[in-house]
């Protein structure tokens, strides 16, 4: 769900990582009764904003938990027993 600054409710679908909102073409009716919502911001898109390399960030890796690696499935992908 996101809710907009005026208060409107929107559901929001998390398919994979990705946000979809769910939507149709509007009726002549509903464009001239229903109010316009903006989704996203009036400032220039900086694609960078969010970006964060935390392979790279020792304070971060700091802060994990040590992680037992024998629970990973993948390597018996990796290293597939052969014989």
């Amino acid at each position: 769900m996101h809710c907009t600054p005026k208060g409107y409710v929107l559901p929001l679908d998390c398919i994979e990582g990705l946000m979809y909102l769910k939507i149709r073409p509007f009726t002549d009716e509903e464009a001239k009764k229903l109010p316009v919502v903006f989704l996203s911001r009036d400032i220039p898109w900086d694609p960078k904003r969010y970006d964060k390399v935390l392979s790279s960030d020792e304070a971060w890796k700091a802060q994990q938990d040590v992680v037992d690696e024998s629970v990973f499935t993948w390597k018996l992908i990796l290293d597939p027993p052969f014989g």
